[in-house]
């Protein structure tokens, strides 16, 4: 025998907000974590941004005429390299200096294909590469430099004459490699992310009509 109507009516109003409150609570939650994640999820693949060159770890390679010493060091507050041919290579935050180290004139022949010294950052990678000031040298232009992949400073000192402790510079700046987590590359696109919620919203109504015909059914 059906149950009196009130009966029913009173049990639609028990079930609805139990329904409609558990299901529209573990949806926000649902939304919530899924938000959390695409934010998370954009930051992760974001390139780091690249300090100064203090403490990076700097090489230095030169050809048959000039040789540098040691060929590797950490750049930081001192010369970082001399060579065979009393050229210094003092490395700071922003660049480099190339200093003659001998009190008389330091004449180099040739052009910016001689006398090449090659320099990498094996912490980062030198990203751009600009002309600095000089003091007490002549010859010396942004011909003599260029950047090599990947990040390779190639510095030619052929046809530059220095002057007692004359000294040429280089400004540098620095970018660090691209980390990207396992996590990011599974983000999906903001597209995907509005089919997500749309279907989220669709198995919430989906399942709040379930458990209000499932009230019914135990009410009958």
């Amino acid at each position: 025998m059906s149950a009196p109507v009130a009966d029913i009516e009173a049990a639609r109003a028990d079930d609805r907000p139990a329904g409609d409150g558990a299901n529209e609570g573990g949806n926000i939650t649902i939304i919530k974590l899924i938000a959390a994640a695409a934010v998370a999820g954009s930051i992760v693949g974001l390139p780091a941004h690249a300090a100064g060159l203090t403490g990076d770890t700097v090489t230095c390679a030169g050809d048959a005429r000039i040789t540098c010493s040691p060929v590797s060091t950490t750049v930081g507050g001192r010369v970082e390299f001399g060579t065979n041919r009393f050229l210094n290579v003092n490395f700071t935050d922003t660049g480099l200096t190339i200093s003659n180290g001998f009190f008389g004139q330091n004449s180099f022949s040739g052009g910016p294909a001689d006398f090449i010294l090659r320099f990498s950052d094996l912490t980062k990678r030198f990203d751009t590469a600009t002309l600095g000031a000089s003091s007490g040298a002549s010859g010396f232009s942004a011909r003599n430099f260029s950047l090599n992949a990947p990040g390779v400073l190639t510095v030619g000192i052929g046809g530059t004459v220095f002057d007692g402790y004359g000294s040429v510079s280089i400004n540098l700046t620095t970018a660090a490699p691209v980390v990207v987590s396992p996590t990011s590359a599974a983000v999906p696109e903001p597209a995907a992310w509005a089919t997500m919620l749309a279907g989220l919203a669709l198995t919430g109504g989906a399942l709040r009509g379930r458990r209000q015909r499932a009230g019914l059914a135990r009410a009958a």
